[in-house]
């Protein structure tokens, strides 16, 4: 289980913006990277450079993309630069404790951001943290079996607009780079028919995961675990 449990709070309405699937990673790593900083009145604020940004992700396509995505996310309202001294600048995101309790939230957690970006490079690393983003919005931390995503998979193509061929290869890379914790299942339909699908949770959720499928009171009617 990853010891690192820093996680990252995302305002749901981020998911209605006119946002790509690299601009919300984008903004997914900004708001991961500020949550290691302090919050001064409620904002959240990250002191950075666009050098650092492209550095971190390995991003080889220039600095042009990385402004663009920064000043798509200042016309949405979604950040503000506050200053700028030199080539550093001050981020300000915009939501709040009042806004976030108000719209609601889903958490994104750093031990699977940093998975992504050891795993992944530059646009690539961004996509997969903005699918990331879009799992992350199905899941629900109150009770024990609401941490596991156990839906169908079209539930999470309509999330995330994106082709099921997509979502697939997306859910293929997560289970071969150890990003999410799954099970493949075989479950029953009716009496004579069933079929195999995976079930999901983040990693730091594994335990819970196990225990949802022993207990098989949820969810689907898991009748054998394939993998």
């Amino acid at each position: 289980m990853p010891k690192n449990m820093l996680f990252a709070i995302i305002d749901t309405t981020i998911l209605s913006k006119d946002l790509s699937n690299t601009e919300l990673g984008f903004y997914i790593l900004l708001k991961a990277k500020a949550g290691r900083r302090v919050i001064d009145g409620n904002q959240l604020r990250l002191s950075t450079t666009v050098g650092k940004l492209t550095t971190q992700i390995n991003w080889r396509l220039g600095t042009q993309p990385i402004t663009k995505m920064i000043k798509k996310l200042q016309q949405l309202k979604l950040i503000e630069i506050e200053r700028v001294h030199g080539k550093t600048m001050d981020i300000v995101f915009l939501d709040d404790e009042q806004s976030l309790l108000k719209n609601g939230y889903f958490k994104v957690y750093g031990h699977s951001i940093k998975a992504i970006i050891d795993s992944s490079n530059g646009k690539q690393t961004l996509n997969y943290l903005g699918f990331y983003a879009y799992f992350r919005s199905t899941i629900f931390e109150q009770t024990k079996t609401s941490s596991v995503y156990d839906k169908p998979l079209a539930y999470l193509v309509n999330a995330c607009k994106t082709p099921e061929s997509t979502v697939r290869l997306y859910l293929q890379w997560f289970r071969e780079n150890e990003i999410l914790a799954n099970f493949f299942v075989r479950v029953m339909r009716t009496e004579t028919n069933w079929y195999n699908k995976y079930i999901y949770a983040d990693m730091h959720d594994c335990q819970k995961l196990v225990k949802y499928i022993d207990d098989g009171r949820y969810g689907s009617v898991i009748t054998e675990v394939l993998e």
